[in-house]
């Protein structure tokens, strides 16, 4: 591809539904119905053919204008090409032009391919805190309500002012308070509702709770001790409306947290690294499922949740690929295969055993 012929352009009226093509063609799976019908897009143009695409929205935050990156894509043909750096830098020059003091996007955590061209161009991995102190609660609220923050399992926000610098977001052990007390905080309605039913069952239930998120944690911390990597341990941004929404059904569901590398690489070997940890954590899951075979009612609490988090550990794709199969899948398709399979057989086996 010859870079003097890539042009980079506002979206024209009429090519819409061709920016949403592109878009889906870029992602795979369910994450493809998230490209919207886009109201405002830079293009990226070769040879008179769309081959990349940034959606983005205009969302006023009190006296401050932001825009919010909702997709980022290059045609599968093109990469590798430039284009996604060409597109980017663009992109944001624009939409600073268009008088906006800052921009807001949401990245997978270990879509590396993507959250280095927003670090290139000014970005930083940040929590909400710093979304309050840059655009008040009232604009905290707009990015949570107008962005699929709430549903975004295992994604980072990422935050760039124009004028003002960004606090990063931290790693470490801070990070691991947050995640304990972000999952207490999001499992308090299922546990009122059980105070209104059964209030007995909360020690039991709340000690059950408490020793699978310890499990969700120091396993994947087990895996890394086999990597030649350093490793810090942060807590995802997304997904806690869902969080919310399951647990009220009766159902407790993770906010993630997971160990991250201080550096990505392209290998083979850097793949089988990233999957350790993950098939530790399903090793010890499959292990506690098993403990609803006795009879005390602790460890038959413990089997449940291991049971119904065992479920989303399998899924290598969008929002749940996070939780451990999307590394597993990308190391080993045949490994991810047997995980699947062996969690299936142990569930059904126990359901039947239950029954």
């Amino acid at each position: 591809m010859k870079q003097d012929q890539l042009v980079i352009r506002e979206m024209k009226d009429g090519e819409q539904k061709e920016i949403m093509r592109v878009g889906r063609q870029a992602f795979t799976a369910f994450e493809a119905l998230f490209v919207e019908f886009p109201r405002h897009a830079m293009a990226a143009v070769y040879e008179e053919k769309i081959v990349g695409g940034i959606i983005y929205k205009i969302i006023p935050c009190g006296k401050k204008k932001m825009a919010y990156i909702a997709e980022a894509f290059v045609d599968p043909a093109c990469h590798g090409c430039g284009v996604g750096s060409k597109l980017y830098a663009e992109t944001f020059r624009h939409i600073w032009a268009q008088g906006c003091d800052g921009m807001t996007a949401l990245v997978k955590d270990d879509n590396v391919a993507s959250w280095k061209l927003f670090m290139e161009n000014g970005f930083q991995r940040t929590g909400f805190i710093e979304v309050i102190r840059q655009t008040g609660l009232s604009g905290m609220l707009l990015q949570y309500l107008r962005t699929p923050v709430p549903f975004a399992i295992g994604m980072d926000f990422y935050m760039v002012m124009k004028d003002e610098p960004i606090r990063r977001k931290k790693t470490g052990l801070l990070q691991l308070f947050y995640f304990f007390l972000a999952n207490i905080l999001l499992i308090l309605p299922m546990w009122a509702g059980l105070i209104r039913k059964d209030p007995g069952s909360i020690p039991c239930s709340a000690g059950a709770y408490f020793a699978v998120l310890a499990l969700f944690i120091l396993t994947r911390y087990a895996g890394t001790r086999f990597s030649r990597h350093p490793w810090e341990f942060r807590l995802n941004n997304g997904g806690s409306f869902l969080t919310i929404l399951l647990s009220i059904w009766g159902n407790p569901f993770p906010m993630n947290g997971n160990w991250y590398p201080d550096t990505y690489e392209n290998t083979p070997a850097f793949r089988r690294d990233m999957a350790v940890p993950e098939l530790f954590k399903w090793a010890a899951f499959s292990l506690a499922a098993l403990s609803g075979l006795s009879n005390i009612p602790f460890f038959r609490s413990i089997s449940q949740i291991a049971c119904y988090y065992l479920v989303f550990l399998i899924i290598p794709l969008y929002p749940f690929e996070s939780l451990g199969a999307g590394r597993i899948y990308r190391f080993s398709k045949v490994i991810w295969l047997f995980t699947a399979i062996i969690t299936m057989l142990e569930l059904m086996w126990l359901y039947s055993f239950v029954s």
